[in-house]
């Protein structure tokens, strides 16, 4: 099962790949893109979660000693079915711990 998991986060990393010019266009983003343009402009590094709300996994930027998650709240979460691709979200900054 984690072979599938890991098999299907890495064909939603090329697809949206090839989706980024989407983000030249809108405000929306998500956890994977957040992270990797933060990357790319200040460095740092990333942290992957098995995802508590979808089958796949969800990725964190950090820097400076701090945690940065790119996530929908609680409340749309609930309005939501599937995956969203795109979406408006919150960052939650949280003290890294190792």
């Amino acid at each position: 099962m984690k072979t599938t998991k890991v098999v299907a986060t890495i064909f939603l990393m090329l697809m949206f790949f090839w989706f980024w010019p989407y983000r030249l266009f809108t405000k929306k983003n998500n956890c994977y893109f957040y992270t990797l343009e933060n990357l790319i402009r200040y460095g740092g590094r990333c942290k992957w979660y098995q995802s508590r709300w979808w089958w796949g996994y969800h990725v964190s930027y950090i820097k400076d000693g701090y945690e940065y998650h790119y996530d929908m709240t609680r409340q749309d979460r609930k309005k939501i079915k599937g995956f969203p691709f795109f979406y408006y979200g919150t960052i939650r900054k949280v003290k890294y711990t190792q």
